[in-house]
């Protein structure tokens, strides 16, 4: 059976023929739009000035010290996009600069509940798992410290898988809630 083409479908398929084939002519800024795919492949495309500051880690004399990074904001909310960039952890570029963390790889947001004159991060029981009571300080410090770049007025509760962050939960460290780090 043979189909039989409408005018109006002929001139439809004729049109984006002629549209497609004049396109190398168009002024387009080939440069920009290459560079914002590659922002867009690595989720960075975010409107100018919507960024967070996260702190990860960096060795300085054999210790630890804290460094705030800024990351895009992949988001509408500041808050849940800032614990997520904290969470994926340091990007290529920012590792080969010596940046790291002591939250554990794997460690999933669950949920945030932003109430009140308070703030309480859920988080996998992957946060709290292994590397001694340092670690787990440091991690502690790292959390409170991106969210107080968000609001520093509230305070600071941390949950594992649902339950409030304690000592049996963290390798034996002596945790008191809310968290005060941050400062």
């Amino acid at each position: 059976m043979q189909r039989k083409f409408q005018p109006a479908a002929l001139l439809l398929i004729g049109s984006l023929a002629l549209s497609l084939t004049s396109c190398s002519s168009l002024p387009f800024n080939t440069k920009g739009m290459a560079k914002n795919a590659e922002r867009l492949v690595r989720g960075e495309v975010v409107p100018s000035g919507k960024q967070v500051n996260v702190w990860f880690v960096k060795t300085k004399d054999n210790d630890l010290e804290l460094v705030s990074v800024p990351k895009a904001r992949l988001n509408s909310d500041a808050l849940k996009s800032a614990v997520e960039a904290l969470l994926q952890g340091p990007d290529n570029s920012e590792s080969e600069q010596g940046l790291g963390t002591e939250i554990p790889g794997g460690t999933i947001l669950l949920g945030i509940k932003n109430e009140g004159d308070s703030i309480e991060i859920n988080l996998s029981k992957r946060f709290a798992s292994g590397g001694g009571p340092t670690s787990i300080q440091t991690r502690l410090e790292q959390l409170a410290r991106t969210v107080k770049e968000i609001d520093s007025s509230k305070q600071l509760f941390v949950s594992v898988e649902g339950q409030r962050l304690s000592a049996t939960t963290a390798d034996g460290l002596e945790i008191s809630q809310p968290i005060n780090f941050g400062g």
